[in-house]
């Protein structure tokens, strides 16, 4: 929309529970959804897990939703066009 060339990506850790960073302390915000943030324009999700990885896949095989959210395979090659096209500008 603005002609940003670039890629978008998540902060460290948004898409996993990591207490060992919290503690047993409650956390503020749930952790992101996978199909919510590619559905958002996310193209990288830092520093990812297999979960994420799996939210994604059923999301755009199954049409299942992670915290409410699903993605398309066209939004998921939108963002991989993203990562790749900033990779070919770094060469």
């Amino acid at each position: 929309e603005w002609g940003y060339k670039g890629f978008v990506m998540t902060d460290w850790f948004t898409s996993q529970h990591v207490p060992f960073l919290t503690g047993d302390a409650p956390v503020k915000y749930p952790i992101s959804s996978s199909p919510g943030c590619v559905y958002a324009g996310n193209d990288v999700q830092m520093p990812g897990c297999e979960q994420n990885v799996k939210d994604i896949e059923n999301s755009i095989n199954e049409g299942a939703e992670s915290l409410g959210f699903t993605c398309t395979l066209a939004q998921l090659q939108h963002s991989c066009a993203a990562v790749i096209r900033t990779a070919l500008k770094c060469i």
